[in-house]
């Protein structure tokens, strides 16, 4: 018997889905809260500063928090982001590979997040990835 948690995540069996809460458009600028969920996406419409953001877990010693973000570049494509987390938190990259993305028409990237909480407050430091043109 499947079972719907929070409007958005269905376990059947063993198994946890969840669909993307879509943020629209991203205009110039956009925060990406996973008080959304943990599983995102947005459409680039321009170039755009995309801020990290959570307060889930707030006022606990320490917590990790997932989050998938699905970037879609529009049909014009061309888009470039810069990233940045909320508060004083930090944007880390993998092997310090600062997160570019694709920016063909209609390209598809992914990137993969943790963030760190390891303080009573309110900031996140993020450990990032992006997985690169899926269309």
């Amino acid at each position: 018997m499947d079972q719907t948690l929070f409007g958005r995540m269905t376990i059947t069996g063993s198994s946890i889905h969840s669909d993307f809460y879509d943020n629209g458009d991203s205009g110039s600028a956009i925060t990406i809260d996973t008080d959304n969920g943990n599983y995102q996406k947005v459409k680039l419409t321009a170039d755009c500063t995309i801020t990290l953001r959570s307060t889930t877990g707030i006022g606990t010693a320490r917590y990790t928090i997932p989050l998938v973000l699905l970037l879609v570049q529009d049909a014009s494509g061309g888009h470039v982001v810069n990233w940045a987390a909320y508060g004083d938190g930090a944007i880390d990259w993998a092997s310090g590979q600062l997160g570019a993305i694709t920016i063909s028409a209609n390209a598809e990237d992914l990137l993969f997040a943790v963030g760190l909480f390891d303080n009573i407050g309110s900031n996140i430091d993020w450990m990032c990835s992006i997985m690169h043109n899926f269309k």
